[in-house]
């Protein structure tokens, strides 16, 4: 489960929250404030109260977070963080976002944005997404070794099925068959890419 404690920093009276790999923190309009991820990485995910689900980004250290939402007097919709790793936030005041950035180290900062993640659902097909997703991470998030590339973050089934709109028995059967070619290897919750142009040589030939 999520931990915070508070503390303040230059005047700013701010949050900070633990949240461990997959826990997860709602934010709804009521309680909206601006986030900064300390350390650990993320995925946004908008929800819609008729269970609609739309994953925003995937987004690691020093990035600020936007949850924005409209001004009409209802929405129907909330923001889910969902840590990948685990992941420190600092939370505070939104009318303070100008002071924050002025202390946010100036980083080359890691982000799978709103418009990877239209690239990715725009396929029609399943396995499509999945490779596609695969492919992002690695550039992105990848560890690059000798003979493999390892995405250190935890990616369940669910988390992988919630991102590309897909169920985790589809994404089981999509892994196995992957790992079934030698393409990736899926353990503990963690892939590891074997070999990043048979994966890609994989999603053209599948594109039909």
């Amino acid at each position: 489960m999520p931990s915070s404690s508070n503390l303040t920093y230059s005047n700013i009276v701010a949050y900070t929250y633990k949240l461990n790999t997959e826990d997860k923190l709602i934010v709804h309009r009521e309680t909206y404030s601006t986030y900064i991820i300390i350390e650990g990485i993320v995925v946004i995910s908008k929800i819609f109260t008729n269970k609609e689900k739309f994953s925003i980004c995937i987004i690691d250290q020093y990035q600020i977070i936007n949850t924005p939402f409209n001004k009409e007097n209802q929405v129907n919709y909330f923001y889910q963080i969902q840590a990948l790793t685990t992941t420190y936030l600092l939370s505070f005041p939104n009318k303070e976002i100008q002071k924050i950035k002025n202390i946010i180290p100036n980083e080359n900062k890691q982000i799978l944005s709103y418009y990877h993640m239209i690239e990715i659902l725009i396929h029609k097909n399943i396995r499509q997404r999945l490779i596609h997703l695969l492919i992002n991470l690695s550039e992105f998030f990848g560890q690059y070794k000798k003979t493999y590339i390892l995405i250190n973050i935890s990616l369940s089934y669910n988390t992988i099925g919630s991102i590309i709109g897909a169920n985790k028995n589809t994404i089981s059967k999509l892994i196995k068959e992957l790992e079934h070619f030698k393409i990736i290897t899926y353990k503990k919750q963690h892939i590891i890419i074997h070999d990043l142009i048979t994966l890609s040589y994989y999603q053209q030939r599948n594109s039909n």
